[in-house]
């Protein structure tokens, strides 16, 4: 049998964080019969009925057996424009400023793969989405870290950037509301982020996929309401967060025109449209006037928040409350680190998290619990966590 050995950019991808992080808590789980897995951000709730309806319409088309237009449909990418005007405000060409995907993770992957040449600079945030690391070694890139401290709200501190990193960089991946801090941007760091863009020639990758859960009466915001933003990027937005099908795989890119042609260019050569019965169903959705699901959504997980603030409260752990996302960032117990608490949590209260130091170095010290089970399950696993926080802490 012949040696066949693999590609240098299949040599250079990391260890997938989550599936490694799925493994331990299923391992967990049959050691015993109480745990609670809070560590992937999967939805536990359902989607809108209104989409399952549209689907079961759209399925009987014959038409959708056939091959469709390899960039998706046209109305598709109509309903994307829709949407953001009606959620944002923000005007988007159809034609020119839209491209579909199976997710934005595959998004984020085409992405680098239409701008990035093998070592290229591109600037990620620190913590990170691990899959950004996936980008980086497809295209044989070199990454450098922006860390996001909480001192500065979680936010880049471009300044802080060196002359020589930013006239190297390529592309910068931002992702506001942030996973996994739950910090917020502003419209004053967004216009930063267009004149550092613009000032050293870099795009930007604004992944969007936890818009619009924002909470405490916060708005939701997109980098496209900021003036030049197209100029110098574009935005990845996910519905699998927002509707609660993340098994439908569906994401879509907006805003540079130019970016968006290499995007869809790239997709007439690799995946093309994706199933037309399920981009009708989408449309439907999109084109709605009526977007309450959205709303009540994002109360359930500011209720879900709140009652494991309130947990942590009653123990005595200040928390500081997450500010969007369908995440709680938690400070470890001081000195100890992300890996110690993580698998203390686990062995001693049965309860998987995310711990920190998976998302980047400045993440160490932190773990990441997911809002994605209802309250008294979130209250239970809350007193769980308190109860080994405080033990460490004696």
């Amino acid at each position: 049998m012949g040696d066949f050995q693999p590609a240098q950019s299949y040599q250079s991808l990391p260890k997938q964080y989550f599936s490694s992080l799925s493994a331990i808590i299923a391992n967990l789980k049959t050691t015993y019969d109480d745990v609670i897995d809070l560590a992937v951000g999967t939805p536990d709730l359902q989607p809108p009925q209104s989409l399952k309806d549209a689907l079961k319409t759209a399925i009987d088309n014959p038409q959708y057996d056939r091959y469709g237009p390899y960039r998706g449909e046209g109305f598709h990418k109509e309903a994307v424009a829709h949407f953001y005007q009606a959620q944002f405000g923000v005007t988007i060409d159809p034609k020119t400023e839209v491209a579909l995907f199976h997710g934005s993770k595959e998004a984020i992957m085409k992405v680098s793969q239409v701008l990035v040449n093998k070592d290229d600079t591109m600037l990620l945030p620190n913590p990170t989405y691990p899959d950004y690391l996936s980008a980086v070694g497809l295209t044989q890139s070199r990454a450098v870290f922006m860390d996001l401290l909480a001192k500065n709200d979680f936010l880049v501190d471009y300044s802080q950037i060196d002359v020589q990193t930013a006239a190297d960089a390529k592309i910068m991946f931002l992702n506001y509301p942030n996973n996994p801090t739950s910090a917020l941007a502003t419209p004053a760091f967004f216009a930063d982020t267009v004149a550092f863009a613009a000032e050293n020639n870099i795009f930007v990758v604004h992944d969007n996929a936890y818009a619009p859960f924002v909470f405490d009466d916060e708005k939701p915001l997109s980098f496209l309401q900021t003036p030049g933003a197209k100029e110098v990027g574009l935005e990845l937005f996910s519905l699998s967060k927002l509707y609660n099908i993340p098994g439908w795989r569906v994401g879509f890119a907006v805003g540079n025109p130019q970016v968006i042609e290499y995007l869809n260019t790239l997709q007439d050569h690799t995946t093309v449209g994706m199933y037309g019965a399920i981009q009708e169903a989408i449309a439907v959705l999109l084109n709605a006037d009526d977007q309450t699901f959205i709303a009540e959504m994002k109360a359930v997980y500011q209720s879900r928040r709140d009652a494991v603030i309130e947990e942590f409260t009653k123990a005595g752990i200040e928390v500081k409350p997450s500010k969007g996302t369908i995440y709680q960032w938690l400070q470890t117990p001081d000195g100890v680190s992300a890996q110690t608490f993580f698998e203390a949590i686990a062995n001693e209260a049965h309860v998987g998290v995310a711990p920190g130091h998976g998302f980047g170095s400045a993440g160490e010290g932190f773990i990441r619990i997911g809002l994605i089970a209802d309250e008294t399950i979130l209250r239970e696993a809350a007193r769980r966590i308190a109860s080994v926080y405080l033990d460490i802490q004696k």
